[in-house]
């Protein structure tokens, strides 16, 4: 077995995360620990579902100021056929996929951090692209972080 995978750190989401604003929030049990000047692997696979399919679900990550180097993918289902994927380079950012899901959609973010010279916490954020349709991130999403 591979030393770094099997030094890796799981989070999981024990119960569903709504949100219905245009503002991020983290999602409940998706945030972890990182060390000034270390660099992480992470990747989150779940579920989500919209209140309707004309809400689109926004991901995105917050973490500690001023990191090295940030770059990470955040992949969502748009339809039973569909995906959308966009790159990230900062906090708090997301592309809008357009169309959201409701009956029930795949979503990822993956990526790397090189931290910078603040220790912190990094979070997996979610918020809907429309003011009062709830997005919702479905218990037993996972995330897989490994420092490197």
């Amino acid at each position: 077995p591979d030393a770094d995978y099997d030094a890796s750190a799981m989070y999981r989401v024990t119960a569903n995360v709504a949100n219905s604003t245009t503002t991020f929030a983290d999602v409940t049990g998706l945030s972890w620990s990182v060390a000034a000047s270390t660099t992480y692997a992470f990747s989150c696979t779940g579920v989500y579902t919209t209140a309707v399919s004309t809400t689109a679900i926004q991901l995105s990550l917050n973490g500690p100021a001023s990191p090295t180097n940030l770059r990470y993918m955040v992949e969502v289902s748009t339809s039973a056929t569909a995906r959308r994927q966009d790159t990230q380079s900062a906090y708090d950012t997301a592309a809008n996929p357009a169309t959201g899901h409701n009956a029930g959609g795949t979503a990822q973010v993956w990526g790397t951090l090189e931290n910078g010279s603040n220790a912190g916490t990094v979070a997996v954020r979610v918020r809907s692209e429309i003011a009062a349709s709830a997005v919702t991130i479905l218990r037993g999403m996972t995330c897989r972080v490994t420092s490197l």
